[in-house]
């Protein structure tokens, strides 16, 4: 009998181990605990590439409706790997999901992710400067509050973790202690719900903006407005939107010429190929103009 319990405390504290182990040419360390919450654990999967890692890590949110959902490395791999091909270290985060947590605590599962994965940054080979955050739907709200709140940690925590900055310097963004240092933050968004376009050029991949030069999309100029990148029309004809302060909103489109634009793109993404498509007086570039985070390049 004691023989039989010993044999079952063992194969316990293997399961309970976090393994290493490789798939495609990717070390993979699963479900590393970076925090505990109400007697559970939060945890992320560490994809680092076995040749020709850079040591710049990137944090992706795994969160849609701010739900995180666990998959196995194996299911999860593919969303990771166009990272993993230019040596990037890829962590799949996951916090507290609502409707059992709401947005602010998540929000700090998330920033105690950056604060242990800075701390632990050599266990990773990364540069705990060198960091990155990436996501969808709600991975990308909670991407964008990484990157708009942080601090230099809490030096009279008893948690090693909080005593820990989420801060990187690096990069020349300016970062905001109060929200009311940002001013009319809650007006302009800085992330745009936006369709994939597949053509050749590939201008939608990784940015999305509107074309200013020669006098174009001004304000003052209704006559000169166009649409250049595509934008999305996934939620009864509007897009998701978020905002300088943090929150997100839906855009409502309005204009016929809009969501002609919309559809033309999402069924043969090759037509746009480029070519900017004049919209003169178009309500709905009039607000995307409004609303843009850089005034001066539309005032």
């Amino acid at each position: 009998m004691k023989c039989m319990l010993r044999s079952l405390i063992i194969i316990a504290l293997a399961l309970c181990v976090a393994q290493a182990y490789g798939i495609e040419g990717v070390e993979i360390v699963p479900d590393v605990v970076y925090g505990h919450k109400h007697g559970m654990a939060l945890t992320f999967d560490v994809y680092k590439p076995k040749q020709e890692a850079n040591g710049v890590g990137i944090l992706f949110m795994v969160s849609g409706g701010w739900v995180s959902r666990w998959l196995s490395p194996e299911q999860s791999i593919s969303w990771f790997k166009p990272m993993l091909d230019k040596g990037f270290t890829v962590f799949a985060v996951r916090h507290g999901s609502s409707p059992k947590y709401v947005i602010p605590e998540i929000i700090e599962d998330v920033r105690r992710s950056v604060r242990f994965i800075r701390l632990r940054a050599k266990d990773f080979d990364v540069d705990p400067e060198r960091l990155g955050v990436a996501g969808a739907s709600a991975g990308g709200h909670l991407s964008l509050m990484l990157g708009t709140t942080c601090d230099n940690g809490d030096p009279d925590s008893k948690d090693e973790v909080l005593r820990a900055k989420d801060l990187t310097p690096r990069g020349g963004y300016q970062y905001y202690r109060k929200m009311q240092e940002v001013k009319d933050a809650p007006q302009y968004y800085v992330f745009v719900e936006e369709e994939h376009n597949g053509s050749r050029y590939g201008e939608n991949e990784g940015g999305w903006h509107l074309p200013f030069g020669g006098g174009a999309n001004y304000l003052s100029n209704p006559g000169s407005w166009t649409f250049y990148d595509p934008l999305a029309s996934y939620h009864n004809k509007s897009s998701t939107f978020g905002f300088a302060d943090g929150h997100a909103d839906r855009r409502r489109w309005v204009d016929k010429r809009t969501l002609e634009f919309i559809r033309r793109n999402a069924e043969d993404p090759s037509s746009h190929s480029g070519i900017t498509t004049s919209s003169p007086g178009n309500e709905d570039i009039q607000w995307l103009l409004e609303h843009f985070i850089e005034r001066k390049r539309v005032d």
